[in-house]
């Protein structure tokens, strides 16, 4: 993460630790500013010191990282302060907050709060693993706020969503959904205001472990107007789960009218063992419409499957590493009844068990390309490619059909062998843009690709005795017509994504 005015990493590790480095180009560099255990990760870490020892998690979830002016322990000022929002993942069923100082200088104040299973919520045994990545903001009402869903494996099996108070660690909501039942809620997204008080939070989206895509509205000043349930926006077929993040974006086409919203995701499951294997059902990467008026029914969906113009995959062979997506006859907004597209991850020559688990990522140069990135996995069985061959799929944004958004090649879909599920990164501030993605593979034979890449970054890594070599991969983007003083197109960083 990046503080107001100074570098620091902060990660979670299965040392049961969250911990803070210092992350400057200094001889400070690589330091532990700061490190602290969780009270849920506690009763296990005896774990780890026996001899019989199986792997667990404790400390590995998504963080959430914000600004807000709020009060700390110690000062009683209200303040701008870099807020870090960590979660336990697969491990610790918690979520905790982290003032990270401008000044590096870190102490027992530092942890603001956590709220664990021994945390009395207005829905008993509803807190699960928190697999989301929590969001930080404002109310209308000007609280600063943190805001997640309550995770998977909880006692009630529900989704819903959980509104924290930042500065206290107070319970402010819990909004329930319809959906109970071996459940849970997972990413969030937070869109703000587009008048009155503009920095405020609006709306909440959510997907939750059954497929489904919620809005939750909380916009109003007063939390006791708040609807007590979230609005169904789409439910996927029966076998398609939502784990990844999910990305919300303006909706504009055709004769859309102004204020819809575009729901992006990809579907599938990779948290257990189980999922190594599972090839079925197919599942799909979708842009689902949310239109102006808004729906509000909580029990049916605004969209539903026959609404999606269905885009497909056309692969040459079974040993490519480059395919293609279809193009729309018609664009989804410009006929009667359609709300949105769905791409399913299936096909001649498409390996079977292609799952989405990493957040999309938007890369755009006007006039040129809108694409949204898609990295989807395929689990395999050789450990000489990391068990893993993924792909990264960029579309159309609105269409779903066909964009051209890699430099000097055609097709707009490539697979890195042993890259890594997690997602990429783009960046296109300079003169060249660039998608970057980690690959690791342990024959220290990192295979060619048909099409043109850079690597940077390698260093050997070692699992369970076995080498191998891990390194950075970079695909170039297309850049747009030349601008003042430039040699290319392309402005400033889009997006920043976790490697590995």
């Amino acid at each position: 993460m990046t503080s107001l005015t100074k570098e620091s990493l902060a990660v979670g590790a299965n040392d049961g630790f969250f911990h803070i480095f210092d992350a400057t180009a200094t001889s400070a560099g690589g330091a532990e500013l700061f490190g602290f255990m969780p009270q849920a990760a506690r009763g296990n870490i005896k774990d780890l010191a026996k001899t019989a020892y199986s792997h667990r998690s404790f400390v590995d979830g998504a963080i959430g990282q914000g600004h807000a002016k709020i009060k700390v322990p110690g000062d009683a000022t209200a303040a701008w302060r870099t807020v870090l929002v960590g979660t336990g993942g697969a491990g610790a069923k918690t979520v905790f907050a982290i003032n990270a100082p401008n000044s590096q200088v870190y102490s027992a104040n530092s942890v603001l709060w956590e709220i664990n299973e021994n945390t009395t919520l207005p829905t008993t045994g509803s807190l699960g693993n928190i697999m989301g990545r929590p969001a930080i903001g404002k109310l209308k009402n000007g609280t600063w706020v943190a805001v997640f869903g309550n995770g998977y494996n909880s006692t009630s099996g529900e989704a819903s969503l959980i509104v924290v108070n930042l500065e206290t660690g107070a319970i402010i909501k819990q909004i329930t959904t319809a959906a109970i039942g071996g459940n849970g809620l997972g990413d969030t997204e937070i869109v703000h205001s587009t008048s009155g008080t503009m920095d405020a939070i609006e709306y909440v989206y959510a997907a939750d472990f059954k497929g489904n895509i919620w809005r939750f509205d909380i916009s109003a000043n007063s939390v006791a107007s708040w609807p007590g349930s979230g609005a169904l926006i789409y439910t996927t077929p029966a076998g398609r789960p939502i784990t990844a993040e999910i990305k919300v974006g303006p909706a504009v086409g055709g004769t859309l009218p102004a204020g819809g919203r575009m729901v992006y995701f990809g579907t599938g499951s990779y948290l257990n063992l189980a999922d190594t294997t599972t090839t079925s059902p197919n599942q799909a990467l979708y842009g689902i419409y949310d239109g102006d008026p808004l729906h509000t029914t909580n029990l049916t969906p605004s969209v539903n499957e026959s609404s999606l113009n269905v885009m497909t995959i056309n692969m040459p062979s079974a040993a490519s590493d480059k395919r293609t997506t279809s193009t729309p006859a018609t664009p989804w907004f410009n006929t009667p009844g359609k709300k949105g597209w769905v791409l399913p991850l299936t096909g001649t020559n498409v390996a079977a068990g292609e799952r989405a688990i990493a957040p999309p990522v938007r890369f755009t140069v006007p006039g040129v390309v809108d694409a949204m990135f898609f990295t989807s996995l395929v689990p395999g069985t050789d450990e000489c490619k990391a068990s893993i061959d993924t792909w990264v799929t960029g579309v159309d944004a609105m269409t779903g059909g066909y964009a051209k958004p890699f430099e000097g090649n055609p097709e707009n879909s490539v697979k890195v062998v042993g890259g890594s599920p997690r997602g990429v990164f783009v960046l296109d501030d300079g003169p060249s843009p660039t998608l970057y993605i980690s690959q690791t593979i342990f024959d220290n034979t990192i295979s060619t690709t048909t099409y043109s890449t850079t690597t940077g970054g390698a260093t050997s890594v070692s699992i369970n005795g076995v080498v191998g070599k891990t390194q950075i991969l970079g695909i170039g983007l297309r850049r747009g017509p030349p601008t003042s003083g430039t040699s290319s197109g392309g402005a400033k960083r889009q997006i920043w994504r976790q490697l590995k």
